[in-house]
């Protein structure tokens, strides 16, 4: 595949949302002090929402990066708030450390790579938009995205 400018996109506001939302997130605590960036990608899959990918080698030591999170574009760009929290928390969800090193965490129970099954992450999105004092009103999403039968 031959690269071309336009398959990535670096945004401030999208890389700021992410460290703000890690901020913000008790729950994310274990990626604290990765060092990471996050950027738009128009090569991912459609139906992933974003790939938090871990640097080594001569990347890592020329970036001073630990991780990219690469966001799909368009599917982010069209999703609402709450979409769009989930899938930063998702993939900051996914930088934790075994010993020394770096990793990215495996799916496993209500962390999912299928939306509609990650739960976790949809929650904690709620849960950012509140510590941000962010607005989100739409309580059939919620509902179905959480699994929260009141909201």
């Amino acid at each position: 595949m031959k690269f071309e400018r336009r398959d990535y996109q670096d945004d401030a506001a999208l890389n700021e949302l992410a460290h703000k939302v890690q901020a913000v997130l008790p729950e994310l605590f274990e990626s604290e002090g990765a060092r990471y960036v996050a950027f738009y990608s128009s090569v991912e899959p459609d139906h992933i929402g974003g790939k938090c990918r871990k640097l080594d080698g001569a990347v890592r030591h020329r970036t001073g990066d630990d991780f990219w999170l690469l966001i799909h574009r368009e599917p982010f760009l069209q999703a609402d708030l709450f979409h769009k929290l989930r899938i930063l928390i998702h993939e900051i969800h996914h930088m934790v450390k075994d010993g020394n090193a770096w990793v990215v965490r495996r799916h496993a129970g209500d962390f999912c790579e299928i939306s509609l099954h990650d739960k976790y992450c949809y929650r904690l999105s709620l849960k950012a938009i509140a510590a941000l004092g962010l607005k989100y009103d739409n309580t059939e999403e919620i509902k179905k995205y959480t699994g929260l039968d009141s909201v």
